[in-house]
């Protein structure tokens, strides 16, 4: 049986090894652990397909939960904001103290012999998104918890998304431990600032994924491949190198076809690096430009 290849070409899946963005991490990492007043903890990430927009996001949220944060991710779809707080109820159930309210019944009625006794329970109160999520960071802040919202492939035509950040404005407002981090193709995150009723996130922290320079490219590269206990030619790996060209999934897509391309070997050769590169290119072809174009 051949070893588990290390490299992961799926949309959204975090790398082993995280390559570049080590300004972003670092950027968001301080926002995680000074809280409230850091301007990154309102923050977009913006990059077309594929430049490691969702797996970053995964990361981070990750990082946060090292400093005392609870993460919960979406995607901009309708029901996005019910599914953000029934997510918060069950990322949280063990660091919540207080359970439900329980409102007891209410004496209605009371009577002796033939007369009977009668109950009715209160209603339930009646409360909107804004109002629930309040409670419950309530309670995590009780706890010394922060929420974190991560909302991928943002979409400005989904009413929930404007409601989403202007109620955020009010948090804000309210002192919340929360924190949004969204992600989206540049045409939708230009349109979503846009909006002028979430004008003020137009002074969100803005980060764009650009390429990755070829020597993390290359480090991340042959680190993957160690993991996975196999060596890359010095030849090969500049050929790979090259044809990533720094982008993010073509570094897990090249890497895992010379992997494959490389079995039952211990080493990724030139001869399998090129295999990998020309299969990669088909791939990157039939799964990133056609639906692109």
């Amino acid at each position: 049986m051949f070893p588990t290849n290390p490299f992961t070409p799926e949309f959204g899946s975090v790398p082993l090894v995280m390559a570049g963005r080590q300004s972003i991490r670092r950027e968001l990492f301080d926002a995680f652990s000074q809280g409230r007043g850091n301007p990154n903890l309102s923050s977009i990430l913006i990059g077309p397909r594929g430049s490691g927009k969702t797996a970053l996001l995964t990361y981070l949220a990750k990082e946060a939960s090292s400093e005392g944060w609870v993460a919960v991710h979406a995607v901009a779809m309708p029901g996005m904001l019910e599914d953000i707080f029934e997510q918060t109820r069950l990322a949280c159930a063990n660091a919540l103290e207080k359970k439900e309210a329980y409102t007891p019944p209410q004496l209605t009625s009371l009577g002796l012999g033939p007369v009977s006794v009668g109950w009715a329970a209160s209603p339930a109160p009646s409360e909107n998104w804004r109002t629930r999520m309040s409670g419950l960071m309530e309670a995590l802040e009780g706890a010394d918890l922060g929420l974190l919202i991560t909302v991928d492939e943002v979409v400005a035509s989904l009413d929930e998304m404007v409601r989403l950040a202007a109620v955020y404005q009010l948090f804000v407002r309210e002192q919340r431990r929360v924190a949004p981090v969204m992600a989206g193709l540049p045409s939708n995150i230009s349109a979503l600032l846009n909006d002028k009723s979430v004008s003020f996130l137009r002074r969100a922290q803005q980060h764009k994924l650009g390429t990755i320079p070829d020597p993390d490219v290359r480090e991340a590269f042959r680190e993957t491949a160690a993991i996975g206990g196999r060596d890359v030619a010095s030849n090969a790996l500049e050929t790979c190198v090259s044809a990533i060209g720094g982008y993010p999934y073509m570094l897990q897509l090249v890497g895992f076809r010379c992997w494959q391309a490389s079995n039952p070997s211990g080493v990724i050769s030139v001869e399998a690096a090129k295999r990998g590169v020309g299969d990669a290119r088909e791939d990157f072809r039939s799964h990133i430009l056609e639906p692109t174009f």
